[in-house]
């Protein structure tokens, strides 16, 4: 199987409509400039009218500008480590750039112990997406290794298999409440589903460092065992009993999910994984259409899940979740008819917010959509460690 669409008809003209809509807002906006060249860059690959082509091309010289201006801090999202993934996936003639984004990962990898976050978002596992991305380099292969040595010393070894621990100074004020003590994150996007994505796309390589795969085997154990009595799993765990999270990528079944699954749980294994494949939409907790907690996440998820089995029942969950994203569409509102929920942490307000971004924001959902009415394999979604491989 090659990647295909899975939308038609008018499910795919209103999808077109909506990409557009984006497109046109987003080229009118500032923003976060290695979203901006993310998205552009893939809607050329299809759109290749002058208009699209002039607008990918500014996108392109501003990122270059916002890399010369220099980028803080190491994170995957919103720090160095991201502009350099995004720069190795769409740029070119940028290895002088991109070697100084390797020696300050490697510096920073090469601390006797790691003290700072290891999830996806901002700690170790997305410092191995972006080292992932560099391919054969050969400051990739060090940082890789550092990696997962960092990985097995944070690791705890528990009669489940090996977790790791999120320590409460490392948590946000309104999350220390809950959890003085710190917790064991699982979800994707902050957790050990993280961990087990990065484990498992390095242990798949041939210059894998040894232990990575016994270390990934151990995390899949415990991550397995934290299943909840007929099905799902918790956000987090922490002195109080655990508590089936909402349906989302970056928290809940479907991104535990696609940690295990780049582990290499497959076949009757994975299905036992799917509770929240059926989940009615209103049991979901899904209120917009972001990649990380709404719609078009969950809708790209099980297209994704689609083309890596051949299994029906992600086509028609893919679909489903399409159809519910459009329906939060609203023209004349937000960015292409876009606003994303941002509920306040202390619970006493919420606020919806008009959010061009990639994670967040209507970026996101547009390349979702452009995922399902295409023929491209959405490449972009090694960010979110989405990347399940196509069945051949």
């Amino acid at each position: 199987m090659t990647w295909q669409p899975i939308l038609d008809g008018d499910l795919a003209e209103r999808a077109w409509e909506a990409i557009r809509g984006i497109a046109d807002d987003v080229a009118a906006r500032d923003g976060s400039e290695p979203d901006f060249a993310l998205f552009w860059s893939y809607l050329s690959t299809v759109l290749d009218d002058d208009k699209t082509a002039r607008r990918a091309e500014v996108a392109l010289e501003r990122f270059a500008r916002s890399i010369e201006r220099g980028v803080p801090g190491l994170r995957l999202y919103g720090g160095l480590t991201g502009t350099g993934w995004v720069a190795a996936h769409v740029a070119d003639d940028v290895e002088e750039f991109l070697a100084i984004v390797d020696e300050a990962i490697l510096g920073a990898l090469a601390a006797d112990r790691w003290t700072f976050d290891y999830d996806l978002i901002g700690g170790l596992a997305g410092l191995a997406v972006y080292f992932l991305e560099r391919g054969d380099a050969p400051a990739a292969r060090t940082g890789r290794e550092r990696i997962v040595a960092h990985f097995a010393a944070l690791a705890e070894r528990t009669p489940n298999g090996a977790t790791w621990h999120t320590d409460p100074d490392l948590l946000p004020a309104h999350q220390r409440v809950t959890a003085p003590n710190g917790y064991y994150n699982c979800g994707l996007a902050h957790g050990v589903p993280g961990v087990l994505g990065a484990l498992g796309r390095i242990a798949a390589r041939p210059d894998a460092p040894a232990g990575c795969a016994a270390l990934l085997a151990d995390g899949v154990r415990w991550m397995r065992a934290q299943q909840l009595p007929g099905g799902g799993f918790p956000g987090w765990i922490t002195d109080a009993p655990p508590v089936r999270t909402r349906v989302a990528w970056c928290y809940g079944d479907p991104g535990v999910a696609l940690g295990l699954a780049s582990a290499g749980v497959g076949g009757d294994e994975l299905a036992k994984l799917n509770a929240w494949i059926d989940t009615p939409l209103d049991k979901a907790g899904i209120v917009d259409a972001g990649l990380c907690h709404g719609a078009a996440g969950l809708a790209h998820a099980c297209n994704r899940f689609y083309h890596s089995t051949g299994d029906d029942m992600y086509r028609a969950a893919a679909i489903r979740w399409f159809e519910q994203a459009l329906a939060l569409r609203h023209p004349g509102k937000g960015v292409g008819g876009y606003q994303m929920y941002y509920p306040s942490t202390d619970g006493t307000a919420s606020d919806w917010r008009d959010s061009p971004d990639f994670l967040d924001g209507a970026i996101g959902v547009a390349l979702a959509l452009f995922a399902g009415v295409t023929a491209v394999e959405p490449e972009w979604d090694r960010l979110m460690m989405c990347d399940l491989p196509v069945r051949s």
